[in-house]
Protein backbone atom coordinates (compact mmCIF):
# COMPACT_ATOMS: atom_id res chain seq x y z
CA UNK A 1 0.00 0.00 0.00
CA UNK A 2 2.81 2.45 0.88
CA UNK A 3 4.54 1.78 -2.46
CA UNK A 4 1.32 2.63 -4.33
CA UNK A 5 0.89 5.79 -2.28
CA UNK A 6 4.48 6.83 -3.03
CA UNK A 7 4.03 6.26 -6.76
CA UNK A 8 0.73 8.17 -6.74
CA UNK A 9 2.33 11.03 -4.81
CA UNK A 10 5.24 11.16 -7.26
CA UNK A 11 2.90 11.22 -10.27
CA UNK A 12 0.72 13.93 -8.74
CA UNK A 13 3.82 16.01 -7.96
CA UNK A 14 5.00 15.72 -11.57
CA UNK A 15 1.60 16.78 -12.87
CA UNK A 16 1.50 19.80 -10.58
CA UNK A 17 5.03 20.84 -11.57
CA UNK A 18 4.33 20.39 -15.30
CA UNK A 19 0.96 22.11 -15.24
CA UNK A 20 -0.46 25.29 -13.91
CA UNK A 21 -0.37 25.63 -10.11
CA UNK A 22 -3.43 27.89 -10.21
CA UNK A 23 -1.75 31.08 -9.06
CA UNK A 24 -0.29 33.31 -11.76
CA UNK A 25 3.35 34.22 -11.68
CA UNK A 26 4.27 37.87 -11.86
CA UNK A 27 4.16 39.17 -15.42
CA UNK A 28 7.52 39.37 -17.18
CA UNK A 29 9.15 42.77 -17.21
CA UNK A 30 8.93 44.78 -20.41
CA UNK A 31 12.04 45.65 -22.35
CA UNK A 32 14.93 43.92 -20.60
CA UNK A 33 13.07 40.71 -19.70
CA UNK A 34 13.29 37.28 -21.25
CA UNK A 35 12.94 36.99 -24.98
CA UNK A 36 10.64 34.61 -26.83
CA UNK A 37 11.07 31.08 -25.60
CA UNK A 38 13.37 31.99 -22.71
CA UNK A 39 10.91 32.27 -19.82
CA UNK A 40 9.41 29.06 -18.54
CA UNK A 41 10.93 26.06 -20.31
CA UNK A 42 9.57 24.75 -23.58
CA UNK A 43 7.40 21.65 -23.30
CA UNK A 44 9.70 19.53 -25.42
CA UNK A 45 10.39 18.92 -29.03
CA UNK A 46 8.36 20.62 -31.71
CA UNK A 47 5.93 18.09 -33.16
CA UNK A 48 6.23 17.31 -36.85
CA UNK A 49 3.58 18.80 -39.10
CA UNK A 50 1.22 16.52 -40.94
CA UNK A 51 -0.36 19.25 -43.02
CA UNK A 52 -0.20 19.48 -46.76
CA UNK A 53 -0.70 22.88 -48.36
CA UNK A 54 -4.28 24.07 -47.85
CA UNK A 55 -5.43 20.96 -45.99
CA UNK A 56 -6.72 21.30 -42.43
CA UNK A 57 -4.35 20.21 -39.68
CA UNK A 58 -7.32 19.23 -37.55
CA UNK A 59 -10.99 19.96 -36.92
CA UNK A 60 -12.61 20.78 -33.58
CA UNK A 61 -16.03 21.98 -32.47
CA UNK A 62 -16.29 25.64 -31.48
CA UNK A 63 -18.32 26.89 -28.52
CA UNK A 64 -21.08 27.97 -30.91
CA UNK A 65 -21.44 24.36 -32.15
CA UNK A 66 -19.92 24.74 -35.61
CA UNK A 67 -16.97 22.58 -36.63
CA UNK A 68 -13.80 24.52 -37.40
CA UNK A 69 -11.06 23.32 -39.73
CA UNK A 70 -7.75 24.77 -38.54
CA UNK A 71 -5.12 25.53 -41.20
CA UNK A 72 -1.92 27.53 -41.16
CA UNK A 73 -0.97 30.21 -40.69
CA UNK A 74 -2.41 29.89 -37.21
CA UNK A 75 -1.66 30.81 -33.63
CA UNK A 76 -3.06 28.40 -31.05
CA UNK A 77 -3.55 29.16 -27.35
CA UNK A 78 -4.01 25.88 -25.44
CA UNK A 79 -5.63 26.58 -22.06
CA UNK A 80 -7.87 25.33 -19.27
CA UNK A 81 -10.43 27.26 -17.27
CA UNK A 82 -8.71 26.54 -13.95
CA UNK A 83 -5.29 27.86 -15.02
CA UNK A 84 -4.26 31.14 -13.39
CA UNK A 85 -1.49 31.72 -15.95
CA UNK A 86 -4.05 31.32 -18.75
CA UNK A 87 -6.33 33.93 -17.23
CA UNK A 88 -3.40 36.29 -16.72
CA UNK A 89 -2.25 35.89 -20.35
CA UNK A 90 -5.68 36.42 -21.91
CA UNK A 91 -5.60 40.25 -22.26
CA UNK A 92 -2.23 40.10 -24.05
CA UNK A 93 -3.39 37.20 -26.24
CA UNK A 94 -6.46 39.27 -27.20
CA UNK A 95 -4.20 42.17 -28.28
CA UNK A 96 -1.94 39.88 -30.28
CA UNK A 97 -4.95 38.16 -31.87
CA UNK A 98 -6.18 41.48 -33.29
CA UNK A 99 -2.82 42.13 -34.93
CA UNK A 100 -2.40 38.56 -36.15
CA UNK A 101 -5.85 38.48 -37.79
CA UNK A 102 -5.09 41.71 -39.64
CA UNK A 103 -2.08 39.89 -41.13
CA UNK A 104 -4.14 36.91 -42.31
CA UNK A 105 -3.52 34.55 -39.41
CA UNK A 106 -6.14 32.38 -37.75
CA UNK A 107 -6.09 32.63 -33.96
CA UNK A 108 -7.81 30.06 -31.75
CA UNK A 109 -8.08 29.29 -28.08
CA UNK A 110 -8.24 25.55 -27.53
CA UNK A 111 -9.66 24.39 -24.21
CA UNK A 112 -8.27 21.01 -23.26
CA UNK A 113 -10.38 18.32 -21.62
CA UNK A 114 -13.27 20.30 -20.15
CA UNK A 115 -17.04 20.38 -20.62
CA UNK A 116 -18.66 22.87 -23.01
CA UNK A 117 -20.71 24.37 -20.14
CA UNK A 118 -17.61 25.08 -18.08
CA UNK A 119 -15.80 26.60 -21.08
CA UNK A 120 -18.87 28.68 -22.00
CA UNK A 121 -18.96 30.15 -18.50
CA UNK A 122 -15.22 30.93 -18.75
CA UNK A 123 -15.71 32.61 -22.15
CA UNK A 124 -18.61 34.71 -20.85
CA UNK A 125 -16.53 35.82 -17.87
CA UNK A 126 -13.16 36.45 -19.56
CA UNK A 127 -14.34 37.32 -23.10
CA UNK A 128 -11.60 35.94 -25.35
CA UNK A 129 -11.36 37.92 -28.59
CA UNK A 130 -10.93 34.82 -30.76
CA UNK A 131 -12.87 31.61 -31.38
CA UNK A 132 -12.67 29.02 -28.61
CA UNK A 133 -12.45 25.40 -29.72
CA UNK A 134 -13.16 22.35 -27.56
CA UNK A 135 -10.61 19.54 -27.35
CA UNK A 136 -12.73 17.54 -24.90
CA UNK A 137 -10.75 14.31 -25.19
CA UNK A 138 -7.33 16.02 -25.47
CA UNK A 139 -6.64 14.48 -28.89
CA UNK A 140 -5.26 17.65 -30.49
CA UNK A 141 -3.34 18.52 -27.31
CA UNK A 142 -1.84 15.06 -27.44
CA UNK A 143 -0.83 15.52 -31.06
CA UNK A 144 1.12 18.64 -30.07
CA UNK A 145 2.54 17.05 -26.89
CA UNK A 146 1.00 19.75 -24.70
CA UNK A 147 2.32 19.53 -21.13
CA UNK A 148 1.30 22.45 -18.96
CA UNK A 149 -0.81 25.52 -19.57
CA UNK A 150 -0.89 27.86 -21.24
CA UNK A 151 0.95 26.54 -24.26
CA UNK A 152 1.24 28.60 -27.42
CA UNK A 153 1.79 27.05 -30.84
CA UNK A 154 2.51 29.07 -33.99
CA UNK A 155 2.12 27.31 -37.34
CA UNK A 156 3.21 28.88 -40.61
CA UNK A 157 1.32 28.80 -43.93
CA UNK A 158 3.15 25.60 -44.91
CA UNK A 159 1.92 23.81 -41.78
CA UNK A 160 5.26 23.87 -39.95
CA UNK A 161 5.36 24.57 -36.22
CA UNK A 162 7.61 27.60 -35.85
CA UNK A 163 7.12 28.11 -32.10
CA UNK A 164 5.82 26.07 -29.20
CA UNK A 165 6.21 27.12 -25.60
CA UNK A 166 4.67 28.68 -22.51
CA UNK A 167 5.68 32.26 -23.29
CA UNK A 168 3.45 34.40 -25.48
CA UNK A 169 4.97 34.39 -28.99
CA UNK A 170 5.93 37.71 -30.58
CA UNK A 171 6.28 38.91 -34.12
CA UNK A 172 4.46 36.33 -36.17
Amino acid sequence: MNKRLSVATLLLSCLVLAGCPGEPEPPPSRGGGPRQGQGRPNTGQTPPSRQTAGAPMFRLPALDGREVAVRGPAALFFFTTWCGYCKQALPEVNRIADTARSRGWQVYGIDVGESPDLVMHFAQTYRPGFPVLLDRHSQVAGRFNIAGFPTFVVIDAGGRVTYQGHDIPRGF
